[in-house]
């Protein structure tokens, strides 16, 4: 992709002139000068296209991780420690491309703004700056992988979404935490290699009097749930002491839809029971 040239004057001096007390004075005037002719409609609509093949880049990196997956290789899921690498690169790769026609033009403007938003980010940022230093060294290290189910400060669940600052994790209601990758990299986390599946659980109420009929039935139904992860066994057990009320879990393969998981066992749940109910 080629940059336009931005307006019609040429850059008045180079980056180095930042270094240069005599020179600095006169390149930021001159500089300050052209701005009017940088900023234009040409140059908007290059921030544009470059913002918008920056975005498919990075969801099409995701994305064909996931199809990866889901033809069943890299079984290990160690593919996922690549993403929010590729995704911070192809990010850095973007922003340059999109201010190359504005360092062109204005080198030493371009530079000087640099290197104070560097500045007052680290200052004003603190957080933000480990997190990414801990989502690099993250990565490196693939201590945590997407469909790891991991337990950290109070939280328990599935990671769903590995990123460079943050990673997003799926908690047992069904609710989204985004956690500070500083917060992973500082805390003691259990993880437990779940191979690419996580639980789903609900609770449902039975009488005593149709215990055995229900749970014959629901066993039985639940092993046909298209959701439930090959080789796993439903695990169904009593949730309060009088056994009026149980709970069902299910292994399932589709760790970010839990939703859509979680309804269709519910549905499958009540359809024992209004069956079995309907009988009588």
């Amino acid at each position: 992709m080629i940059a336009p040239a931005v307006g019609a004057a040429a850059p008045v001096a180079d980056a180095s002139a930042i270094t240069d007390p005599t020179l600095f004075g006169n390149a930021v005037v001159q500089e300050i000068a052209l701005i009017p002719q940088v900023f234009g409609l040409q140059l908007a609509f290059w921030i544009t296209v470059v913002l918008a093949l920056t975005w498919l880049a990075r969801t099409a990196t995701a994305a064909s991780v996931r199809v990866v997956w889901r033809f069943g290789l890299d079984h290990d899921r160690r593919m996922a420690r690549i993403v929010p690498v590729a995704r911070a690169v192809i990010g850095c790769i973007g922003a340059v491309t999109m201010l190359r026609p504005v360092f062109n033009q204005l080198p030493v403007l371009t530079t000087l703004t640099a290197m104070v938003t560097a500045l007052l980010a680290s200052i004003a940022l603190p957080g933000l700056v480990q997190s990414a230093a801990a989502g690099l060294s993250l990565a490196v290290r693939a201590r945590y992988r997407e469909g790891d189910q991991i337990e950290i400060a109070g939280y328990r669940g599935g990671i769903r979404q590995l990123g460079l600052v943050r990673t997003q994790l799926r908690v047992e209601d069904g609710s989204m935490v985004w956690l500070p990758n500083s917060m992973l990299d500082r805390e003691a986390v259990k993880v437990d290699r779940s191979t690419g599946a996580a639980p789903v659980r609900i609770r449902f109420e039975m009488r005593t009097s149709e215990r055995d009929a229900v749970l014959d039935a629901l066993r039985r139904a639940v092993m046909m749930l298209p959701f439930r992860r090959s080789g796993s066994l439903p695990r169904i057990r009593p949730a309060t002491d009088d056994e009026r009320e149980w709970t069902v879990e299910v292994q399932t393969w589709a760790i970010r839809e839990l939703d859509i998981v979680r309804r269709s066992l519910r549905r499958t749940v009540d359809s024992v029971l209004a069956n079995h109910r309907g009988q009588r």
